[in-house]
């Protein structure tokens, strides 16, 4: 049917889904919100580089505490010379979600020679109460944190960040399908998204809309990037 006939509301509805194909992402999230298990499995695994070299390992694990789903994202890095740790860093953030909404994260930081850093938010009614440093202040609501395991975020206008402690405004741009190669050997067809606004990364998702690998730099310049160990065998299937 040519364009030329088509009622402008379903033409609006085309423009809107082809110009902004990650909201298409917000009608098939009840998988991650009730059983993300089911698609990671019970703990997924993560090599992480700095400029092509390996410094350490990134994990995921779910489980459940009565109704209530738990999600713990960990980091163990170290960059080393001549094997002594020049720099180490540990990253532990605890999610809870109840009902399909994230109510609280508690994320501690341990960076090289530097005292414990621990950021917490809680939603309080039609806010969000992020402590830092035993500093407490309001934000909007955020329905997702920065730790990118459920693709939900890709829709998302606001992201909490475990490490700045606050609510960032996000935009997320679609690059598209490319094949990546994961840390297990395996190379799967994954979606290139791009945030910019409140912070800059890149992310990938395979078919399965499991988050495979993320790039950014740091702030010392250097490039950091998270690849999927446990993803290949069954993205393959």
């Amino acid at each position: 049917m040519p364009c030329s006939r088509l009622k402008l509301p379903v033409i609006l509805l085309l423009l809107f889904f082809y110009l902004c194909p990650a909201r298409l992402l917000a009608f098939d999230n009840e998988v991650f919100f009730n059983e993300p298990e089911s698609v990671y499995g019970y703990q997924a695994s993560y090599q992480v580089e700095r400029n092509g070299k390996n410094i350490g390992v990134h994990t995921l694990q779910f489980f459940r505490q009565q109704e209530k789903l738990i999600v713990e994202a960990k980091s163990d890095l170290a960059v080393r010379l001549l094997g002594i740790p020049l720099y180490t860093y540990r990253y532990q953030s605890r999610e809870t979600w109840e009902q399909g909404t994230l109510t609280e994260v508690d994320t501690s930081i341990f960076e090289h020679r530097k005292p414990e850093r621990r950021i917490t938010a809680q939603i309080q009614g039609k806010l969000l109460q992020i402590v830092k440093g035993g500093v407490s202040k309001s934000a909007p609501l955020a329905q997702f944190a920065s730790n990118h395991w459920h693709p939900g975020v890709l829709s998302s206008q606001r992201v909490f960040h475990t490490l700045h402690a606050r609510v960032h405004r996000v935009r997320v741009d679609v690059i598209g399908w490319e094949k990546v190669a994961l840390t297990d050997g395996a190379v799967v067809a994954a979606r290139h998204y791009r945030y910019s606004g409140g912070f800059k990364a890149d992310v990938w998702y395979d078919k399965d809309r499991r988050w495979v690998r993320l790039e950014f730099d740091a702030d010392d310049g250097s490039r950091i990037v998270y690849n999927c160990k446990t993803c290949g065998a069954t993205s393959q299937q």
